[in-house]
């Protein structure tokens, strides 16, 4: 009876260790993570690469996916380093051709087919249903805005579909938020290559990037929409 006792105090104490030591590990793995991030955002001042969004309804297991092309370009204070706003253009190819554009806090979105248009503000839920809101935080994240807005889990090391190897990471907002969570695979460069997020109702929105090209030269002329007169322009 004594020896099974102290069997199971041995198997208690040691379980408790090796949690602190994991835990302990993982928090080193963070740490490099964010690092590695913070180091590709400063050393990233613009993208251009294709996208994909899949948008999955969580009640009727039904998806959606679009395609496209995307383009990013960071307003980086120049004193501080930090990245002040950022201008973003997409262009969804499939299944039907819309055009999204986010500059000076502003979004424009275009369907050419429909001929319709919707401006507002770049914080609106009409642009994270369109995938603006995902290009923004996932092209350039900041480690402390990271930091001072999220818990942050490491959740291990996993392969995307592209083969390439990435970590993965849960973001779980610190204050009341209208999603319940994110998740990040950041390449070994640090540069987020997938994000998830995860509505209150449990609905998914990922988003991916492939073919990636930075800091290349980017006009400013071609993030703008220009819209065609003669059609229904909408304010949200």
């Amino acid at each position: 009876m004594n020896r099974l006792v102290k069997l199971s105090f041995i198997l208690v104490i040691s379980t408790f260790c090796f949690g602190i030591l994991s835990t302990h590990a993982n928090a080193q793995v963070l740490t490099k993570i964010l690092k590695k991030m913070e180091d590709h955002r400063i050393a990233m001042t613009s993208l251009r690469s294709e996208i994909t969004m899949v948008k999955r309804d969580n009640n009727l297991g039904e998806e959606d996916v679009y395609k496209g092309k995307v383009q990013y370009f960071s307003i980086r204070d120049k004193k501080s380093g930090k990245d002040v706003d950022a201008l973003v253009r997409l262009d969804w190819q499939t299944p039907k051709q819309e055009m999204i554009s986010i500059i000076k806090k502003e979004f424009t979105s275009y369907d050419p087919k429909a001929r319709q248009a919707f401006t507002g503000r770049s914080d609106s839920k009409k642009v994270g249903e369109k995938g603006g809101g995902m290009v923004k935080l996932l092209a350039n994240p900041s480690r402390d805005d990271i930091k001072s807005k999220f818990d942050v889990d490491y959740l291990g090391e996993e392969k995307l579909s592209s083969g390439i190897p990435a970590w993965h990471l849960k973001l779980t907002p610190k204050t009341n938020a209208d999603y319940k969570y994110l998740e990040l695979w950041i390449d070994g460069n640090g540069m987020p290559l997938q994000g998830m997020i995860v509505s209150l109702n449990s609905d998914t929105q990922t988003i991916a990037f492939t073919n990636l090209e930075k800091n290349i030269s980017l006009s400013g002329q071609s993030f703008v929409v220009i819209l065609p007169k003669g059609i229904t322009i909408t304010k949200v």
